[in-house]
């Protein structure tokens, strides 16, 4: 008796041998097929006039992927392109069966009945062309099967082509575009004598232009055993960005940072949208304490607060000041939500107000801001 862990790895070491043959010995001359099979598609036949092309692609990595497939005529005008985001999938290989499977299913819906379909991966293509399955791939090739070979196929003419990576650049892009961000928490060193005096933990001082950060992961600077010192002269910014231009910050949250979450040295069109920006009862601030000193040089304008929510230990909740010589111009608040907080029986511990927007209030100084959405507190005028 033949255990199936000894067919599964013979199986797979077929796969991995077959990229090493030519495109050529890739090919069947006479499909035979077994089982109740109908009809054969015509895959060896000339290509037709009315063929729509399909490049395929997938990219994977530890159980999750991206897949893509681009339709394009005969003159490679692209017809449409679809890309899906996938958890839970075995192997490559898996995921670029599951994009062929895909791909077919979507050209039946667009009623293309001539198809040609080109993928960069020679094993699944041989596999496909000859039946040679796999335990692992062989629910998923059956599906493939019998879309195209049972007499209730929905196409005509069907093509299974290997092509060169190199060939499939904007399909591996736009796998690639959509594969399941890695989600990872990194944490900061808590010991204060690491960093250097009005230093920061992440330095992005590279005079780039077109920097995108992204990925979805979180950065937690653990401020809460630095907050005791509250002396802001010794505590680093989380991210620090000099010289930027045209720098995109998406889809990352920054938590419990020592001091300012981002800080923004000689840069320009710095576009941030993140998933979460938190800290406990910190106060944002755009100003020194000699403010009221010193009559400030530097000009602010467009800036946007867009889906604030939290909480506030005071009940001015909202502040918004600047110099009477540079008043900050186009700052718009949209959806803006804060609550009050305060202690409950003496523990220390924190909750929300349910008095509602009532309980805060907002406070400007040389301002001259747009509201949008909900606002609460109230604005202030």
């Amino acid at each position: 008796m033949i255990k199936a862990s000894i067919i599964r790895s013979c199986g797979f070491s077929i796969l991995r041998a077959w990229r090493f043959y030519p495109w050529e010995q890739a090919q069947i001359a006479n499909p035979t097929l077994s089982g109740p099979r109908l009809k054969l598609p015509l895959q060896l036949s000339p290509l037709l006039d009315s063929t729509v092309f399909c490049n395929i692609d997938a990219a994977w990595k530890s159980d999750s992927a991206g897949i893509a497939w681009i339709f394009t005529d005969s003159s490679s005008t692209v017809l449409q392109q679809k890309a899906l985001s996938l958890n839970h999938v075995s192997s490559p290989c898996m995921a670029e069966a599951i994009a062929i499977r895909g791909a077919l299913l979507n050209a039946a819906s667009l009623h293309f009945t001539n198809i040609c379909l080109r993928s960069d991966s020679q094993g699944l293509i041989k596999a496909i062309n000859q039946k040679v399955w796999t335990i692992d791939l062989y629910g998923i090739l059956s599906d493939i099967d019998s879309l195209v070979f049972f007499l209730s196929s929905p196409f005509s003419f069907v093509r299974f082509v290997f092509i060169l990576r190199a060939a499939n650049g904007p399909a591996d892009c736009l796998a690639k575009a959509h594969l399941p961000p890695f989600i990872s928490h990194l944490k900061a060193l808590t010991d204060l004598s690491r960093y250097r005096s009005g230093g920061r933990w992440i330095d992005l001082d590279v005079r780039n232009t077109g920097l995108t950060l992204t990925g979805g992961g979180t950065f937690d600077r653990q401020g809460a055993v630095a907050w005791r010192f509250n002396n802001c002269k010794l505590l680093p910014a989380s991210l620090k960005f000099v010289g930027m231009n045209r720098t995109i910050v998406r889809r990352i949250s920054s938590v419990n940072s020592k001091f300012f979450h981002i800080a923004l040295v000689e840069c320009r069109d710095f576009k941030g949208t993140t998933r979460k920006i938190s800290d406990y009862n910190h106060k944002y601030q755009m100003w020194t304490r000699s403010w009221y000193q010193e009559r400030s040089k530097v000009k602010l304008s467009e800036i946007y607060f867009k889906n604030i929510r939290g909480t506030s230990s005071s009940r001015v909740a909202v502040q918004l000041r600047c110099s009477k010589g540079m008043p900050y111009k186009k700052v718009y608040l949209e959806n803006v939500h804060l609550y009050l907080s305060s202690s409950r029986g003496g523990s220390g511990e924190k909750q929300t107000s349910n008095r509602g927007s009532e309980a805060v209030s907002s406070f400007c100084r040389y301002v001259i801001a747009k509201y949008i959405g909900t606002q609460s507190p109230p604005p202030c005028h």
